[in-house]
């Protein structure tokens, strides 16, 4: 269960890491002619993964049979097409990326902070078990 929790946390932190990369390269390419903006999408992966009728197993050891087990990617890179472009064809919105930046600092330091709290949680338990 605990390590359920951390495996949560940890793709969210790969999540978190992969959007800041993609939005520091929106903001490295303001200037760029024809650049189009990037961003990394995952709700609608997770929209999708709702709709589709199809079962996943989850196997808690390598011998369990497993069920549809296909590695599902988590996240992906998208081109924006459909914002509206510069007269240079580049349709990035250096306040947008800056506020998008910033949103998502903040979604990754509170899953860094909810990690450590469990980190110490989970001290805590084994520190009571030795009394």
């Amino acid at each position: 269960m605990v390590t359920k929790g951390f495996g949560i946390f940890n793709k969210a932190l790969d999540y978190y890491w992969e959007r800041s990369k993609v939005i520091d390269s929106n903001i490295a390419n303001v200037n760029t002619p024809e650049y189009k903006r990037k961003d990394v999408v995952f709700s609608d992966l997770l929209k999708d993964k709702q709709k589709s009728s199809t079962i996943e197993g989850y196997a808690t050891n390598e011998r369990h049979i497993k069920i549809n087990a296909q590695p599902a990617r988590q996240y992906e890179t998208s081109v924006d097409k459909n914002t509206r472009s510069r007269i240079d064809g580049n349709n990035v919105d250096l306040d947008l990326e800056m506020i998008e930046q910033s949103k998502n600092s903040i979604n990754y330091n509170t899953s860094v902070e909810q990690m450590q709290s469990m980190f110490k949680r989970l001290k805590s338990v084994i520190g009571e078990g030795r009394r």
